[in-house]
This record gives structure tokens, sequence and C-alpha cells, in this order.
């Protein structure tokens, strides 16, 4: 089978100690040889360092489901990687109330598959490539879309800064509420893989195959951004990306016993459809402000238009004022019992959040009784501006760890603050010299 870590095969102690306690099961002989045969194995294995030095046992075994009644019961047969009980992996289920398990005839039917691939895919244990493939997850966090619109709009790349507002909001939103609201166990969870990295959120979908897709995406929508036409070559390594780093994520979160290869299907969907709905949503906001890739959101420098600090009273006053009361209701709801709708609703929406309330202020004439808006910034921005679009998003990020506070609303707040007091301290004094 290959060199493997034992710790596929050893469940947690607890677990195991709650069925030992049970006195009622082991009255059952069907349990008793269920139980004998589970502690031999985890006993050899503690003394083993792989697959290969384990002696022979028997090669399947009754699956226990615990009954209403408390009493234990057969419902089937496990292969040899896929020894555990209901019981024994009940510890895994989520605190947050609202969640739908992952639809069984779903599971039936993805599970002969996932298997296989699950089984081709963990071919070795191998330190090496366990650290790629934590490096392409890392690639792949979705902690990278909280950061770019900001970065971009610090460098006065507006108009794709202003897709990625949405984009980003986007990804946030969708990406979490199959992952909030539908609990599929991870397969280290129920030992259909080898655990090499042991996450404990639900399986379903996976957000790093989804947001390697929508990465892709930005990568092209950028190159397209400044490239005017588009030869068919270039169309064929757009595509071939796309495929790469499906097909490389996917072997990473698979490799690294996080998810199944059919979270990792459903991510890539829903990677798709994310793209789709955040350049809606762009264009929707596009007609009502005009858009920044054709320099229409701009004023004129030096015109009476032109947004400083000296007539901000004349910006998009009204939208502004409306996207920050909208931010900061939508953020108190999302973290509120009993929705808490993800842990990282600080982060995210505290990064993202400003960026579009800065967007809608500042680069929005329509919205502004005079017509007032920023002037276009100067092209290229100065290598100077990289160290600061780049490492404040990256400080941001940071701070809620740093203050170790489980008030996701005055995480949001501080974030919200600083975000959006440095990018437009940035564009009105600093940027413009």
């Amino acid at each position: 089978m290959g060199s493997e870590t034992n710790d596929a095969w050893l469940s947690d102690e607890s677990a195991f100690s709650a069925i030992q306690t049970d006195e009622e099961a082991e009255e059952d002989d069907e349990f008793l040889e269920f139980a004998l045969e589970f502690e031999l194995r985890r006993d050899v294995l503690k003394s083993t360092e792989t697959f290969d030095e384990i002696p022979s046992v028997t090669s399947s075994v009754p699956l226990l489901e615990h009954g209403s009644a408390g009493s234990w019961k057969s419902f089937g047969v496990l292969e040899r990687n896929e020894l555990y009980t209901e019981k024994s992996f009940s510890v895994f289920q989520p605190a947050e109330k609202c969640i739908l398990p992952f639809p069984r005839p779903l599971e039936n039917f993805f599970r002969p598959l996932d298997d296989f691939f699950i089984s081709i895919t963990q071919f070795t244990s191998n330190k090496i490539l366990a650290w790629i493939c934590d490096l392409i997850t890392l690639c792949t966090a979705i902690e990278i879309i909280f950061m770019v619109p900001f970065a971009l709009l610090a460098l006065g790349i507006d108009g794709l800064g202003s897709e990625m507002v949405y984009l980003g909001l986007t990804t946030a939103v969708i990406s979490q509420i199959p992952k909030r609201f539908i609990w599929r166990y991870r397969p280290w969870m129920v030992q259909r893989s080898i655990p090499i990295r042991k996450p404990k959120t639900s399986s379903f979908p996976s957000r790093a195959v989804c947001c390697g897709v929508v990465y892709v995406f930005v990568v092209v929508y950028a190159y397209l951004y400044y490239v005017n036409e588009v030869m068919k070559i270039e169309w064929l390594w757009m595509s071939l990306l796309f495929i790469v780093v499906i097909l490389g994520s996917t072997f990473a979160r698979v490799y690294l016993g996080a998810h199944y290869p059919s979270d990792c299907l459903f991510g890539a969907v829903e990677g798709i459809l994310i793209c789709a709905i955040g350049t809606v949503i762009w264009e929707l906001d596009a007609l009502g402000c005009t858009s920044c890739k054709d320099g229409k959101c701009y004023s004129p420098s030096g015109s009476d238009t032109q947004l400083t600090y000296r007539n901000l009273v004349d910006m998009s006053l009204w939208p502004f004022v409306a996207v920050v009361g909208a931010s900061l209701i939508v953020t108190v709801l999302a973290v509120m019992k009993p929705i808490h709708f993800w842990r990282k609703c600080d982060r995210a929406l505290g990064l993202l959040l400003p960026c579009a309330a800065f967007q809608v202020g500042f680069l929005c004439p329509n919205g502004s009784e005079t017509g007032c808006s920023l002037a276009a910034p100067e092209m290229p921005p100065p290598y100077w501006a990289y160290l600061f679009a780049i490492g404040v998003p990256v400080i941001l990020l940071i701070i809620p760890t740093v203050l170790k506070s489980k008030n996701y609303t005055l995480n949001f707040m501080i974030l919200y603050s600083l975000t959006l007091g440095l990018l437009v301290t940035w564009r009105l004094f600093v940027l413009p010299m």
C-alpha cells in the first residue's frame, strides 16, 4: 500500500473510550469482535511506522451504527481504510445551528469515484509533496481576494479594482453559504483518506478549487484589461491555465486528505458561477456610477469638479453613507447567533466593504450633486506605492489575530475604519504627489 502515516488508523482516544464504556454494546458479539480488532490494529500501529509493517488482519469489519435505543447494529461492511463508527466521528459535528447534512443519495452516488481517486492520489506519503500541496493551498487561500481590491485602488488602477471589489464580495459570500449550511464530513474524519492535514470545517465544497478558478479569472481579466486584441494562441494558454489550476488544486486538497474529488468538482462549478455573478454586479454598478476602465469616472485634473480634501462635501455623499450604513447592518446580522455566518466575516467584510464605499463615494460622479470625483492618477504608479498597497492589507489581516478578540463586530469596525481611512488619505494626499 505504500509508506503512509499511521494516523489514519488511530481514532480519537476519547471516542474509543466512549465505545469501550458502553456496557450494553459490549454484550453484542458483533461489537466485541469489532472492538477487539480495532484495539489490535491501534496497538500494532503504535509500534510501527508504515502500513507495510502491519501484520495481516481481517480485510473488512462490520460498520456499526448506534441505534435509537442505545444498541449497536451492523449495517454494512467497510474496507480496511474505512474503519470508523458513527459515534467515533460524531465529535466533529459543528456547533452552529441551522445546518443540513450532505444528501446521502449524493454521497452514495459519488462514493465509488471519490474513493477510487483518493486511493490513487494518496499513492505515497512524502513530506516534500505535502509541502508542495500546502503551497498550492496557500496560493488559493481566500484571504488573497480580500486584499486585492485595496491594493489595486491604492495603486490607482480603479477600473480593475472596482471589478475586484464586487468579485471579492461575491466570492466571500457565495463560497461560504454551502460551507455554513451544509455539513459533510471531511474524508480524514471518517478515515476514507490519510489525514496529512486535518481541517475541522465542512468538506463541501472545496473553497481552494473555487478560489483557484476565481484567481485565474482575475489574471485573465487583468490581461484583457490592458490588451485590446487577443490572438488565438492567447486564448489557448488562458484555457490551459484554468485546467492546470483546477487539476492542481484538486490534487493538493485530495492528497492532503482535506477534500473528496466531488468537493473539488462542485468547487470548480461554484467558482465559475461566482465569476459570472460578480461580473454582472460590477456591470450594474458601472451603469450607475460610470466605468473607470474608459476613464469616465474621473474628473479632469485641475477642474472645479476634481474632488480634493478642500471640497469633500461635494463627493457622492448619500450613496457613500448608504453603503457604510448597510455594511454595518449586514455585518452585525452576519455575526449574530444563530446565523454566525463565518468566523472570517470581520476580515472579509472589514477589507472589502470599505473598498466598495470608496468606489461609490469618490469614483462615482453620477452620485454627486455637482458631478465631482477624483482625478485620474498618473500611470504607472511609483514603485514606493506598491509597498503601501501590498503591505497595508497584509497587516490589516493580521490585526484580528493579534487582538485575539472574539467580538467580531468590534474587529470589523476596527478593520473597516482603518481600511477606509488609510485608502482615502492615501488617494487624497499621497498618491497625487
